[in-house]
């Protein structure tokens, strides 16, 4: 499971045979959404960000550096409030 750090939104990452996949998990009816599958095979390091993906990867079974990549989700969410943690003021003694 992964989370959007700018919209909130929750989506599970599958891989197959070196495909990954992302579905969007909607948290109020539990329902997955369709599959969304990235461009390279073998990511690493998957995070999303306001409706971007970003990853690393490196081109198939080649010894060459790895790459940042980052890919568009195809669907636009809105933001939604995130918890970022409760703010605890110490007392001074």
């Amino acid at each position: 499971m992964i989370q959007d750090y700018e919209t909130g939104e929750i989506f599970i990452h599958y891989e197959n045979a070196g495909k990954a996949q992302l579905r969007h998990f909607n948290t109020n009816t539990g329902k997955l959404g369709s599959p969304i599958e990235l461009e390279f095979k073998y990511p690493e390091n998957i995070q999303i960000k306001g409706n971007s993906v970003y990853y690393i990867y490196r081109p198939f079974e080649s010894t060459q550096k790895k790459y940042l990549y980052r890919e568009r989700l195809p669907v636009e969410y809105q933001s939604q409030k995130v918890n970022k943690g409760t703010r605890v003021e110490l007392e001074k003694p």
